[in-house]
């Protein structure tokens, strides 16, 4: 799903047996009340969400609804979900029918709840219900979405990974991509002097595959290609984090290292299917590439930090068939 695509559709009511009969709505608590961010538009929360690095909490509901007055007022009276609303930016919608920007298509009931990370792609947080996935009716219903939301959000990449412009938009290992096509005539950082001088000496820079399996040959060592662009926000985080650590550049002496950088790059050493920068390649001493995955399952050659690229080095090298005397 592309950032923040949910349609609005008319809002209906749950089945009978869900709700309690029309009257004066329940208001939140005043604590409760303090969390919601306005204007509740996706505009306004995508920013504050984004400065902020917090996912997104949507309760989308009406003041005729006596579901919503139920689950309003067990938030109000436990003590397990207003604990959890200052780690998300929390959008309360109350709107009807195509007012309503948060409700997705086929989804024509209230109240429901829906969480996205702080990039806008929506968390695959359900409630056990097939027919009415996005609705939880309690206090403790709510909190078990929350704190899922939390995790999920906990395994993904702090920064996501680049979608190629080629396919920005397209989907990627059958997930849509994590971010909106970059601007390729907007750079974010100098390849030139990106890395820092106890890193870029480990690097080598224009030269061919057939020239590196040479080097890597020689050498009896693996190879790692790193492939960056300047237009990306995420290469050049993953190149600062090297800089700013002490895992990888431990181990760099154990390859013979490549930074393959730009458009060039990518069309000569994206593997197919795997459209999104920055990515970061093992090939052993015989030029084979090695199967090493990072910890993103659906974007498997990417690294965001110091620390992952160095676990994914570590296991190149314990894949090796040969590592050369240091």
């Amino acid at each position: 799903m592309a950032r923040w695509t949910l349609r609005a559709r008319p809002v209906l009511a749950l089945a009978a047996f869900i709700l309690a009969s029309p009257g004066h709505a329940a208001e939140w608590a005043q604590e409760v009340v303090e969390q919601f961010v306005e204007p509740h538009t996706r505009e306004h929360v995508e920013q504050v969400a984004s400065e902020k690095s917090k996912p997104v909490m949507v309760i989308a509901m009406t003041t005729w609804c006596g579901a919503c007055s139920l689950l309003r007022g067990s938030v109000n009276s436990g003590s397990k979900v207003r604990p959890l609303l200052g780690k998300f930016v929390v959008a309360y919608a109350t709107e009807e029918g195509e007012a309503n920007v948060w409700t997705e298509a086929g989804q024509n009931y209230v109240p429901q709840v829906y969480f996205f990370n702080s990039r806008g792609e929506q968390l695959q947080v359900f409630s056990e219900s097939p027919q009415y996935k996005y609705y939880f009716s309690d206090e403790a219903n709510l909190e078990r979405a929350m704190l899922k939301a939390l995790d999920l959000v906990a395994s993904q990449p702090a920064t996501a990974p680049t979608p190629s412009p080629a396919t920005a938009g397209e989907s990627t290992h059958g997930s849509t991509s994590p971010a909106p096509a970059p601007d390729r005539n907007v750079p974010v950082f100098d390849p030139d002097h990106a890395f820092d001088e106890s890193v870029a000496g480990h690097f080598l820079v224009n030269i061919n595959a057939e020239e590196i399996r040479k080097k890597a040959v020689e050498a009896n060592r693996p190879f790692m290609v790193m492939l960056t662009t300047s237009w990306c926000h995420a290469c050049k985080d993953l190149i600062q984090s090297v800089n700013g650590g002490k895992e990888t550049k431990d181990l760099l002496d154990h390859f013979v290292n490549l930074h393959a950088h730009g458009d060039r790059a990518l069309s000569d050493w994206q593997p197919e299917g795997h459209d999104y920068v920055p990515q970061v390649l093992f090939f052993d001493v015989d030029g084979s590439l090695m199967d090493v995955k990072g910890p993103y399952a659906a974007y498997s050659n990417f690294y965001s930090s110091d620390k992952e690229l160095a676990n994914g080095m570590a296991a190149a090298l314990d894949a090796s068939k040969s590592v050369g005397e240091l």
